[in-house]
C-alpha cells in the first residue's frame, strides 16, 4: 500500500512541476492537457488548459476544441467555442464555429453560427 502511495505522491509532482514550466500560448496546447492529467471528453479538460497555461484565442485555438472533446452536434458546442477563445462576433467566428465541430447542415448549425455571433 506505501508502494502505490509513494508512486501517487511522485505523479502528482511531476505533473504540477510541468504545469508550472508551460508557458501561456505555447503550441503544445494538447501536450498541456496531458501533462495537467485531464483526458479528451474530460468536463475539467478546459480547466486542465488554463492550469497548464495554455492561452484562450492562441493559434492553436481547432486543437483547443478538439483536446477538449467537443463533438459535432454536442450541446456544449457553444461552450467549445468560448472555451477555445473564439469571441462572439469574432472576424474569425465562422472559422471558430468550424472548429467548434458544427459543420454546415449540421442540425445544430444555425444555434452554433447564432452563438458564435453570425448571422445566417
Amino acid at each position: 500500500m506505501r508502494i502505490y502511495a509513494l508512486i501517487y505522491t511522485l505523479c502528482t509532482v511531476q505533473i504540477k512541476q510541468l504545469i508550472n514550466t508551460t508557458t501561456r500560448g505555447d503550441a503544445s496546447c494538447f501536450l498541456c492537457v496531458q501533462e495537467s492529467g485531464r483526458t479528451r471528453g474530460d468536463a475539467s479538460c478546459f480547466l486542465g488548459v488554463q492550469e497548464a497555461g495554455c492561452a484562450r484565442g492562441d493559434a492553436s485555438c481547432f486543437l483547443g476544441v478538439q483536446e477538449s472533446g467537443r463533438t459535432r452536434g454536442d450541446a456544449s458546442c457553444f461552450l467549445g467555442v468560448q472555451e477555445a477563445g473564439c469571441a462572439r462576433g469574432d472576424a474569425s467566428s465562422f472559422l471558430c464555429v468550424q472548429e467548434a465541430g458544427c459543420a454546415r447542415g449540421d442540425a445544430s448549425s444555425f444555434l452554433c453560427v447564432q452563438e458564435s455571433g453570425r448571422k445566417r
